[in-house]
């Protein structure tokens, strides 16, 4: 596994000519000609100062520009004398085309080497106006702090640059959060257009909407591109970076301190799990991580209530933490820890594994489907995806317990990154296995070892695509032996041999291979020495193309150009065990002993949810971990999210619902409402027996039903469009869900308490009914609704009027009739 790390990234796909986008449909990317496009990349990270590629990350160059003409860089820029601009302009715009010069010489050597697509790390830059003096000659800026805190030119300039080179794929990748804006659109520590409070050369830290109206990738300039959204590199729920709390609000997670109800700035120890101290300013002085895991418990708790009814429920449901409904809660402390581990990773059924990876699902979704939906409202034009570890290993992966293909809803493309590739081959020893056999063969290149790869990438594929529904590439691919010895280049050579073989058997989408030019120990460590298609060198250009990808130029062609379909497919129960781990080499080796028979075969992989539908027999619509219905736990075959709720309020608005919310609505009218809601598994909603409605048992509850215009596929959505709620005249709540009648609710909840807006009979606009508006109006429509402290002005104009009335209904939702 590699370093933790948090990233904002964007995969973009440039094209050859300035007029065409990109489509994606079932399952492809096709070019502006109906071509398929494949990829074949490097993720190339390089050193130079910073270790960044970005080609105009300007801070390193303005710190060494100020060292090197001898100027205080707290100097007012307006008194720096000409001599010493000209000094500063000099060094920063020669160190700049160095950068430049540098990176052109590695695109030409990336391109020459055979690859069509690359990834750079990039981030929101410093805006170099904000620290540097005006140049010679030009006038100075009134104020430095009014401009935005980064410039999106080097984005931009990395992008025309690659395009220039004919690298018709550039993914671009922010930095760590560890420094300034970047991040900010990660889900998991999602900011959407919050302003935290950190200030740095004068200017806060800005959200993520922000960032991306500011670099408008939807401009002319960069419209020829399809993009995607790489929005965070490795989602984990088990580490958080140093980040303002008011980041973490995404899906209700409130970062408060429990006694003080203050936002609280954090510190972070990796290894504790503090406990909640009494005092606000003694929990400032402990390392952050347990308030995490906390929140995580109060949604795991919400799940299982939704879910099961209760959390003792949900014991007698599992069989297990009976009569201890907190031990049950307590797994969440730290879900990477024991005992969860022994669940997880169990050998056998567990319906407490399933149910837990049902809920990581839809905590992961929940949050995606924020992030992208913000996203997309801003530039609704390109993709979305994310970066994600391997999903599939031969080992059990108790740490992370949550499957990539549960955000294909909101993604447009699935990652798999595939380290865990090599590892499949591999004992510690470096020798190569064959399924079920404990005999090493070290022969990379024997024909045993080619049907392995490509039942491996046959199932990958198959199983993140959802069968070919959506588009999968791999961020990230290398050999990353867990070895000290990296293996060598006759070694190499064959993996790759074997990975492009497999990909283009499966119809992957893209593979980005690892490439890292950093002359940092740690990660050579970490990645392997020997893995790199680059060497360390102190200056010029640093891609070298090694044989290996000369040995494999026309294998990587092959698998550009391969267009295969599956032949036959193979059925996975994802419950059959509390491993799913186990469960993926099961089929695995299935699929492998498929290919051994007829090596011409193409598998692809169904789940035993693909034939299911709402209209099935009771008996056969099950709960996750394959548990017999009882009215009250998770379908296992059927999971549903809201992509959109709005309800009409009182003064004739939609507004926009999350759970938790409260609406004024008007008083004894039907009540407009409008839903939009996707199918996440693969069970098939039919139009006989699938509604949308509220839970009517529920406390103070409305019941309605609205049913599906036409069957919901997988993935697919249904528009609810315009519909009406039942009048009310007091206080109610809708518990908004999906529902196959007589069988259970299911999917996501919303529950919104909607309150009758109050009616006051001949008060507005003029209350006292003496053929004049002013301020003795007010009055008596504040006594009539006995809130005698109304400001009376509140446009703060020069005159209490009408418009001050309307403001006032506005404000308590008021229903005026005269």
């Amino acid at each position: 596994m590699k370093r933790p790390l948090i990233t904002l990234v964007f995969f973009l796909l440039a094209l050859s000519t300035a007029s065409s986008a990109f489509t994606i449909s079932q399952g492809n990317i096709f070019d502006n000609s109906g071509q398929k496009w494949k990829g074949n990349g490097v993720f190339y990270l390089t050193n130079y100062a910073d270790n960044s590629d970005n080609i105009q990350e300007n801070l390193s160059i303005i710190t060494g520009a100020f060292n090197a003409c001898a100027i205080d860089p707290l100097t007012p820029r307006e008194t720096i004398p000409n001599d010493k601009r000209i000094c500063l302009w000099n060094y920063y715009d020669n160190e700049l085309n160095k950068r430049k010069q540098l990176v052109s010489a590695e695109f030409d050597n990336i391109k020459n080497s055979g690859f069509n697509s690359i990834t750079l790390t990039v981030g929101f830059i410093y805006n170099t106006q904000k620290i540097m003096p005006s140049r010679p000659g030009q006038p100075e800026i009134a104020n430095r702090d009014s401009l935005p805190p980064y410039s999106c030119d080097g984005i931009k300039d990395a992008l025309r640059l690659a395009k220039s080179k004919g690298l018709t794929a550039t993914s671009l990748m922010f930095k760590p959060v560890t420094t300034f804006n970047e991040g900010q659109c990660d889900p998991m520590l999602y900011v959407g257009e919050i302003n935290p409070s950190w200030k740095m050369f004068g200017a806060g830290s800005i959200g993520c909407l922000e960032s991306l109206r500011l670099c408008d990738f939807a401009h002319s300039d960069v419209s020829d591109a399809f993009i995607s959204y790489d929005i965070s590199w490795e989602p984990t729920f088990f580490w958080v970076p140093e980040w303002h709390p008011t980041m973490l609000e995404v899906y209700d997670w409130h970062y408060k301190h429990w006694a003080t109800g203050e936002y609280i700035e954090y510190s972070i120890g990796w290894d504790t799990r503090p406990a909640f101290p009494a005092t606000l300013a003694a929990y400032n002085q402990i390392p952050y991580k347990g308030a995490y895991y906390a929140f995580l418990k109060k949604e795991w708790e919400n799940w299982l209530i939704t879910n099961y009814g209760s959390v003792d429920a949900a014991t007698v449901a599992f069989g297990q933490f009976v009569g201890n409904p907190q031990g049950l809660l307590n797994l969440m402390d730290n879900p990477s820890q024991p005992p969860n581990q022994g669940i997880i990773c169990a050998e056998s059924p567990s319906v407490l594994a399933s149910a837990e990876r049902r809920f990581m699902n839809d905590v992961l979704n929940a949050k995606y489907k924020l992030a992208v939906s913000q996203i997309k409202s801003i530039d609704p034009v390109h993709a979305v995806s994310t970066r994600a570890a391997s999903s599939i290993e031969p080992n059990c992966a108790y740490y992370m317990p949550y499957e990539q293909r549960a955000l294909a809803k909101n993604l447009d493309m699935i990652p798999e990154e595939l380290y865990q590739f090599g590892q499949f081959f591999l004992q510690n020893n470096g020798d190569f296995i064959l399924p079920g056999s404990t005999s090493p063969n070290a022969a990379l290149n024997s024909s045993e070892a080619l049907l392995k790869a490509k039942a491996i990438m046959d199932f990958i594929y198959g199983f993140s695509s959802f069968n070919g529904k959506k588009p999968v590439y791999a961020p990230e691919v290398g050999w990353q032996l867990k070895i000290n010895n990296g293996g060598n280049e006759d070694s190499h050579t064959k993996f790759l041999n074997l990975l492009y073989q497999a990909a283009a058997h499966s119809n992957f989408t893209s593979l980005t291979l690892w490439v890292y030019s950093d002359s940092s120990a740690h990660y050579l460590d970490v990645e392997g020495v020997d893995f790199p298609i680059t060497f360390n060198e102190t200056s010029g250009p640093r891609l070298r193309n090694k044989p290996r990808i000369a040995a494999n130029s026309q294998t990587a062609q092959n698998f550009l150009t391969s267009n295969n379909n599956p032949t036959q497919t193979v059925t996975i129960d994802l419950d059959k065990y509390g491993d799913r781990q186990k469960v993926y080499s099961e089929k695995i080796n299935e699929i492998y002993n498929i290919l051994k028979a007829n090596p011409s075969a193409v598998v692809g992989v169904k789940t035993d949810c693909t034939d299911r539908s709402s209209t099935d027999s009771f008996g056969l619509i099950k709960c996750v971990g394959n548990a017999a219905n009882n009215y009250a736990c998770p379908l296992k075959c059927f999971n549903a999210q809201f992509n959109n709720l709005e309800i009409m309020n009182s003064n004739n608005q939609w507004q926009k619902i999350k759970s938790g919310n409260q609406v004024t609505v008007k008083a004894n009218s039907p009540i407009k409402a409008r839903a939009s809601v996707g199918n996440l598994t693969e069970g098939v909603w039919k139009t006989a027996n699938v509604r949308l409605g509220s839970i009517e048992w529920k406390p103070d509850a409305i019941s309605f039903r609205k049913s599906i215009s036409s069957d919901v596929q997988a993935l697919g959505d249904n528009d609810f469009g315009e519909f009406e709620l039942p009048s009310i005249s007091a206080t109610k709540k809708a518990y908004f869900r999906m529902v196959i009648e007589n069988v259970a609710w299911f999917g996501e909840e919303i529950q919104v308490t909607l309150t009758p807006a109050k009616t006051i009979t001949n008060a507005c606009p003029d209350a006292k009914k003496d053929g004049v508006i002013n301020i003795l109006d007010l009055v008596a429509m504040a006594k009539a609704i006995n809130q005698n402290d109304l400001a009376y002005n509140l446009n703060a104009d020069t005159s209490t009027d009408i418009e001050d009335l309307r403001l006032v209904a506005d404000k308590i939702g008021i229903n005026c009739q005269s």
